[in-house]
């Protein structure tokens, strides 16, 4: 009789070097680098977010999901954020496409944030939306990283089965994309 999964004549401590190990369960996350359209454009970005900032008053929903936030709803409707935009579209098409979803006109929204130093963007998901994601205007060192968090609640539990970093941070460069599934736990 075969033995099952539980069952072992290797004492404890010993390792079967018959075993092979199995990645279950991974997690894609995609990264674009910035295009060089955008790349010479980022002062101008950021000098356009800032002036939005100055005549606009901040949005309530931002002190909602963390501290220290000025957020600007729907920046993508305006002609100054245009080739971000597409630039994003650009992104979220093969990023679909990899996923096998098929093409056509899917929901999208869009905020720029502008956080104080200090300020921060508590742990938060995106569902019931497919995807979710980040466009950085400026470095992520200075400005805030995006963290991901191992969607696994029993990771909260033991992390002896599970070797590695519960939380995962994410850097990005001046106008680079980071997509991700709206279900994955994220905070900047």
């Amino acid at each position: 009789m075969k033995p099952s999964l539980l069952e072992s004549d290797k004492g404890p401590g010993e390792l079967d070097t018959e075993a092979k190990e199995i990645r279950v369960f991974p997690t894609n996350v995609w990264v674009f680098p910035p295009p060089k359209n955008l790349e010479s454009k980022a002062k101008q970005l950021i000098n356009t977010a800032l002036r939005l900032q100055k005549r606009e008053p901040g949005n309530s929903s931002a002190a909602l999901s963390g501290r220290g936030i000025w957020r600007s709803e729907n920046p993508h409707l305006l002609k100054e954020f245009e080739e971000v935009y597409i630039q994003i579209q650009k992104n979220l098409a093969t990023t679909c496409k990899r996923l096998g979803i098929p093409p056509g006109t899917h929901y999208f929204n869009s905020w720029i944030d502008i956080m104080e130093p200090g300020g921060y963007q508590v742990l938060h998901q995106h569902s019931p939306h497919l995807l979710g994601g980040t466009f950085y205007l400026s470095e992520t060192i200075e400005t805030g990283r995006l963290i991901l968090k191992d969607p696994r609640p029993a990771r909260l539990c033991s992390s002896k089965s599970q070797p590695g970093p519960s939380e995962i941070p994410v850097t990005a460069t001046p106008c680079s994309t980071i997509i991700f599934p709206g279900w994955l736990e994220h905070s900047i």
